[in-house]
């Protein structure tokens, strides 16, 4: 133990948020009255477009209580594969729990870079760096309290820091880490950079305000104190979570526990945090040895320290034999759980509560143990496919969400890829539109239930050589000085970029390989083949930004020559007053970067848009139906009144059934022409377009296609014959 206690200090790092320095003066930043650059790129997440990344799991989570027994748990828990594990655990002062449902648990990684942790439909989004963050859900929890009826919460809370940062490496408690290292088995000294390094974490104090609505209801304020917890995790040391546990009193006191075992180091490693009321914060420095017993449990009664010297404390924690609540929650690997209960409990003669969160284990008859050394799992997400009021659970490939490796540096992107080439998942390769279908595409291979018409993108390395057109380049800077996009001359500035842009020749090369690409791709059905030429833009169909309608999309087009000149025209589009207006509003740049996507036109029947939620609250226990004759182009245009089904998902069986049928006009319908191109023509109404049986394959897509991205969808979809085809599907 003394040569560790000499040892340890010797490993303290200096923190990576010691950024400010008080005595200098008019510098803003050094004081504190604003952010250091710094702590944007410290506080954001791990890079996933790495191939060599050096982390292997990269943690956000936030918990908050009151005295009164409300709670929120949020978390997610990145993989560099590009899956995400999501949690959300919300008590509310009524006593009810509601807790993510399975499906969503196991997910879509959707964060990004600038601070965005989401997942099953959870955002965790920063605001200010280390300061201010924001968490939003909007969409269907389980109410554990009611019999597991689904409910619709609406969750918002901004939380702000109320202390300074604790950082493991460099201030963790010396004499704690030598006595739990002198524990240990060791044949020779333990590496204590290496333990930091594996243990890599930061914490603060926050203060949560906002609101919570459960199916409706009036809106309930929200007062929350609690922590915000950041662990990274090293692939070089990986850790064996054993359990995690979070406490609060009514006197004002928090506290976190945690315990992870460190492959080659120490089989169990204590840390934790305690928060006084006058929001002071620091390491606990002594704790009850294996406080998580078996990795599913934990002693009900145990003690831990906190202070140094005079200001030391010491706290005893009883608690019930049984909890108020307990949870299965689906663990990173497939089959596995997490345990997440709430119990009551006495701190020092104080009432108060925790929450324990177990390691990951695998139910009765499962394969393999309690969880054993971290190890990469095969990157997937749930698919909840209901028949019969039944569950049946497909798993999807991670890759699915887009989280492929990004082109490494100097490596070239071609002009076009095929939507099932895994790079076409890449927003920043083929834009928006273009990344959702080539991950539908992924999805309609590991399912017999829908078809994504085949196509091919332009990407937007083909844009940019199109883009160092001096004709093009002359355009887009006539229009940079251009302050409002809503004046008479800014709009003819405009018609005269298009113009310029769209008779621009495009590059040599991208001609040759849209050529070979349309011949490859649609084969010998080219000549007489109708495809839909569709913009794409970066950040187009994103969370963020929706830019429905902003680019011009055209349907019919006949023969790789026409493809050629449309391609010009989709580029074009981003330049009309419209885009532009709506490119100043987002703050975006005026050229952006914007791929193209042609796609085989699905032989439509009946087309139309389906919500997987409801588009006014939300509310994904309801799904929205527009549906006409033809073409899709008529309802989403707006150019005829379309039929309207609504459809609500069982409460406890997840199963959509039919709640309301309003018969539109409908009046016209748009068709496909065999020279090319489309015409909307009269279409008298005659009852709903749509069968009792494609009515049901709908609901069915809207919990499958719901389920697998994460979050609510809004689709684009066609019946050609029997056969359902996918057509779009971006985010609400």
């Amino acid at each position: 133990w003394l040569l560790l206690r000499l040892l340890v200090p010797l490993c303290r790092r200096r923190g990576r948020f010691d950024l400010y320095s008080f005595g200098v003066r008019y510098d803003p930043r050094r004081c504190g009255l604003l952010s250091p650059e710094e702590e944007a790129s410290l506080d954001d997440i791990c890079a996933t477009q790495n191939k060599d990344a050096q982390w292997s799991h990269d943690e956000h989570l936030l918990w908050a209580s009151t005295e009164c027994g409300e709670c929120v748990l949020a978390s997610v828990r990145r993989q560099p594969s590009g899956s995400a594990q999501a949690c959300l655990y919300v008590r509310t002062a009524d006593g009810h729990c509601y807790v993510l449902p399975p499906p969503e648990q196991r997910c879509a990684d959707e964060s990004h870079g600038g601070g965005l942790y989401a997942a099953g439909g959870l955002r965790m989004e920063r605001l200010v760096p280390m300061r201010r963050w924001r968490i939003a859900f909007n969409g269907l929890l389980r109410c554990t309290t009611r019999g597991d009826a689904l409910a619709h919460v609406q969750l918002g809370l901004v939380c702000k820091s109320s202390s300074n940062v604790f950082e493991h490496k460099a201030h963790f408690p010396s004499n704690f880490v030598a006595r739990q290292l002198a524990n240990t088995n060791w044949k020779k000294v333990p590496s204590v950079s290496s333990l930091l390094d594996a243990a890599d974490s930061y914490a603060q104090s926050v203060f949560c305000t906002g609101s919570i609505s459960i199916n409706g209801d009036p809106a309930r304020e929200l007062f929350l104190w609690g922590l915000r917890f950041r662990s990274i995790e090293n692939v070089s040391q990986p850790l064996r979570c054993l359990g995690h546990i979070m406490g609060r009193t009514k006197s004002g006191v928090h506290f976190y526990l945690r315990e992870v075992g460190i492959h080659g180091l120490t089989e169990r490693y204590q840390t934790g945090l305690v928060v006084l009321p006058s929001t002071e914060l620091g390491p606990v420095t002594d704790c009850t040895e294996a406080v998580m017993t078996d990795g599913r449990g934990f002693k009900k009664h145990f003690n831990f320290e906190f202070g140094p010297g005079s200001n030391h404390f010491r706290f005893e924690v009883r608690t019930d034999f049984k909890p108020l609540d307990e949870q299965p929650l689906a663990a990173e690997r497939p089959g596995s759980h997490v345990t997440l209960s709430w119990w009551s409990c006495v701190v020092n003669e104080h009432p108060g509560c925790l929450l324990h969160l177990s390691a990951p284990w695998e139910p009765a008859g499962g394969h393999g143990a309690v969880q054993t050394e971290s190890q990469t799992v095969p990157a997937a997400a749930n698919a909840t496919e209901a028949e019969g009021g039944r569950h049946k659970e497909t798993v999807l490939s991670r890759e699915v969400g887009g989280a492929i490796c990004a082109p490494a540096a100097g490596e070239v992107c071609p002009n076009t890829l095929s939507l099932d080439e895994p790079r076409s998942r890449l927003a920043s390769v083929a834009g928006g539109k273009g990344a959702s279908l080539a991950a539908l595409r992924a999805i309609a291979t590991d399912s017999a239930q829908i078809v994504v018409p085949e196509g091919f993108v332009v990407t937007t390395a083909a844009f940019e050589k199109f883009s160092q057109n001096p004709d093009v380049q002359s355009a887009v800077h006539s229009l940079l000085s251009i302050t409002s996009f809503t004046e008479p001359e800014s709009i003819e500035a405009c018609r005269r970029a298009v113009r310029a842009v769209e008779s621009a020749a495009l590059p040599e090369d991208v001609v040759a390989d849209i050529k070979d690409s349309y011949g490859v791709v649609f084969g010998r059905r080219s000549p007489d083949l109708r495809v839909a030429v569709r913009s794409s833009a970066v950040g187009e169909d994103s969370e963020d930004m929706s830019c429905a309608g902003q680019m011009d999309t055209f349907l019919a087009v006949n023969g790789v020559d026409e493809v050629i000149k449309t391609v010009a025209k989709c580029w074009s589009s981003q330049f009309t007053h419209v885009a532009c207006g709506y490119k100043r509003r987002y703050g975006q740049p005026l050229c952006s970067p914007m791929a193209v996507v042609v796609q085989a036109m699905a032989p439509a029947d009946v087309a139309g848009v389906l919500f997987t939620c409801d588009s006014r609250t939300g509310d994904s226990r309801r799904i929205l139906i527009t549906a006409n004759h033809g073409l899709g182009d008529s309802v989403v245009s707006g150019k005829a009144d379309p039929d309207t089904v609504v459809l609500e998902r069982s409460t406890l069986t997840d199963e959509p059934k039919v709640a309301e049928v309003h018969v539109g006009a409908k009046q016209h319908r748009t068709v496909m022409l065999g020279e090319g191109g489309t015409e909307l023509r009269r279409e008298p109404a005659v009852g709903c377009c749509l069968s009792q049986e494609q009515i049901r394959r709908l609901g069915r897509l809207a919990v499958q296609l719901g389920n697998a991205f994460g979050s609510a969808r809004d689709i684009e979809w066609a019946f050609g014959g029997e056969t359902l085809f996918v057509l779009q599907a971006r985010p609400v």
